[in-house]
């Protein structure tokens, strides 16, 4: 049985899913979702987007 080769496009896109999963890592270990979004979209859109999310049951 032959061993599988790994194509230059596989490595690309597992350095790629590597480097997303490093960015959403969070310098602060215990910050919420909420701070996060905060941080990333401002705190006015965040709690509009976490009420949003809240009202759909």
């Amino acid at each position: 049985m032959e061993a599988a080769a790994v194509s230059p496009r596989e490595t690309a896109a597992s350095d790629l899913l590597l480097a997303h999963c490093f960015a959403l890592d969070c310098e602060e270990p215990g910050s919420t979702a909420l701070v996060r979004l905060e941080a990333l979209l401002g705190p006015e859109l965040a709690h509009r987007l976490l009420r949003a999310l809240g009202s759909r049951r």
